[in-house]
């Protein structure tokens, strides 16, 4: 068997009404997904999470993104960038400063080159990207807005979030 894949007992013990007692034991074996069969790379920062919320929340929802990328329909791989050393210190030097529009540009470029493209490349027929978390966990690019009709739009942020001093900063 492939080192990832996992190995399982199912053992079943009947007992009828004479007391007489059959037991059967079967194992059975899942291989992980080969890469040509991988259609989704789910992005889940699982060691961020944990940092930020209940570990029983964050446990709860690895369960269910498992389920996710084991459906049939979905062929799915997890991804966790918050345990690659590049993403680690740039999430560290973004956490210095969270309203720093480098800094969060950094965290995500780190993630495109030190996760998603590596598994683009192992995964050649990846049809869906899944990223699970707000910006604070997966922060979302900061472009430059050209426009200034957007602006009046953001009244409501504050400006002091790392999403508000974006805004603020014409991104």
């Amino acid at each position: 068997l492939p080192a990832d894949a996992a190995t399982y007992a199912w053992q079943v013990i009947a007992r009828n009404d004479l007391g007489k007692v059959a037991s059967a034991v079967r194992t059975f074996s899942v291989q992980p997904l080969a890469a040509e069969n991988v259609d989704t790379l789910i992005i889940f920062p699982q060691a961020r999470l944990q940092a930020f919320y209940p570990v029983q929340e964050v446990a709860n929802l690895a369960s269910s993104l498992s389920l996710l990328a084991g459906d049939r329909r979905v062929h799915g791989v997890i991804l966790d960038p918050s345990t690659v050393l590049t993403v680690t210190t740039a999430y560290t030097a973004w956490d210095a400063l969270p309203t720093n529009v480098a800094a969060a540009n950094a965290v995500a470029q780190a993630i495109k080159e030190q996760v998603i493209r590596p598994a683009l490349a192992e995964y050649p027929n990846v049809k869906a990207l899944i990223l699970v978390g707000n910006d604070a966990m997966l922060p979302f690019r900061r472009l430059p807005d050209p426009t200034r009709y957007s602006d009046r739009l953001y009244g409501k942020v504050p400006l002091r979030s790392p999403i508000g001093a974006a805004f603020a900063a014409g991104y």
